[in-house]
């Protein structure tokens, strides 16, 4: 057995792979013991997943809809302070699960502290919503998630997947997703397709997602992974690195979703 991104010998290997990470709330979506080994397993946890998940995006998001980490932690939510500008910890208690209204902030400044104390600062702010700009880290885990769902889509068992390490086809999407090489930035898509828990929406999807594919001739072909997350979707051409496939089937296609 070896590994689906460093292709080298993971008989050993005793990391179960979350194809989306544990704290967004995937308990299911998983790949057998081997099909990523466990250097590659550490890697991405370490430099890929703990990135996307400190991102003020998804912090909030987890914050606000009570996601726990593997630990049982949820994290905070994120505010500011006039004056300053420096940040704040706000946890919404029970603001989902329940009707209470409790709000607990944590200042980590204590000069900011004794600016409220004093009455210098009378006032925080804690945005309704963050943006989720376009950026390596989304990139690099969405190439990472589209090698491993190929894997638990296509293939029943550790040993069907040799035709994933093989085929020369995945190889620049698996070093970028792996290494950070080959390309300078994976372009993808994104889009808002369900309303998000800033427009009153306190039930959401966690995760979805499909491999489709494009096909304009037998020398234009696409290999396109969509995954909704907390009612985002983004899509990555597995093949390439732009989104022109995708925006061209889209106009064709009244904008609908491919999943």
């Amino acid at each position: 057995m070896n590994c689906i991104f460093c292709k080298e010998n993971s008989v050993n290997s005793k990391s179960v792979e979350h194809i989306i990470p544990e704290s967004l709330g995937n308990k299911k979506a998983i790949l057998l013991k081997g099909i990523v080994c466990d250097s590659c397993y550490n890697y991405f946890a370490r430099k890929v997943e703990q990135k996307l998940l400190s991102l003020l995006f998804y912090k909030s998001l987890r914050s606000r809809y009570e996601i726990e980490s593997k630990k049982g932690k949820i994290p905070f939510d994120v505010g500011y302070l006039p004056i300053t500008g420096n940040e704040i910890e706000v946890d919404f208690i029970g603001s989902l699960k329940s009707d209470k209204k409790d709000l607990n902030i944590t200042i980590p400044k204590k000069s900011d502290f004794e600016k409220m104390l004093n009455g210098e600062i009378k006032e925080l702010y804690v945005p309704i919503s963050f943006d989720l700009t376009k950026n390596e880290i989304v990139s690099r885990f969405l190439a990472k998630v589209g090698i491993e769902v190929i894997a638990s889509k296509f293939w029943n068992s550790a040993q069907d997947v040799s035709y994933l390490i093989t085929e020369k086809h995945f190889d620049l999407l698996r070093n970028y997703a792996r290494y950070g090489i080959g390309v300078k930035f994976w372009d993808y898509y994104q889009r808002r397709i369900y309303a998000g828990i800033e427009e009153g929406m306190t039930r959401q999807k966690m995760y979805e997602y499909n491999i489709w594919s494009t096909e304009e001739n037998e020398n234009a072909f696409g290999l396109h992974l969509t995954i909704v997350l907390y009612g985002l979707e983004f899509t990555i051409n597995l093949f390439e690195p732009c989104v022109d496939r995708y925006e061209k089937w889209l106009s064709e296609n009244n904008n609908r979703i491919p999943i």
